[in-house]
């Protein structure tokens, strides 16, 4: 298991889950390296320029089970709901 270490949470961004688009959060500040990801459905999860988070090439996010990622200053964060018909929000939490 990896030792991510003690870092300073910042500005939370949320987007709404949704089965029928994917949704992005607004762009990361400067100087942020790394983000906490959690939702309230399960999803698919992409972090880019302008992500489009599908079942194809995105990152599973499980149901409340936050998770952390490596991020580039200025990226967003996209969901897009896994499975089921009720909508969700995930938060992105930046760790400075």
């Amino acid at each position: 298991m990896s030792y991510w270490g003690v870092g300073r949470l910042s500005a939370t961004y949320s987007a709404n889950v949704l089965s029928t688009a994917a949704a992005s959060t607004s762009v990361v500040s400067a100087q942020v390296y790394k983000i906490r990801a959690v939702s309230d459905v399960a999803t698919y999860v992409s972090i880019g320029e302008a992500p489009v988070a599908s079942a194809i090439g995105s990152a599973y996010l499980p149901a409340n089970a936050p998770e952390y990622f490596t991020i580039t200053p200025g990226q967003k964060v996209s969901f897009r709901q896994s499975g089921g018909t009720a909508s969700g929000t995930a938060f992105v939490t930046e760790i400075g």
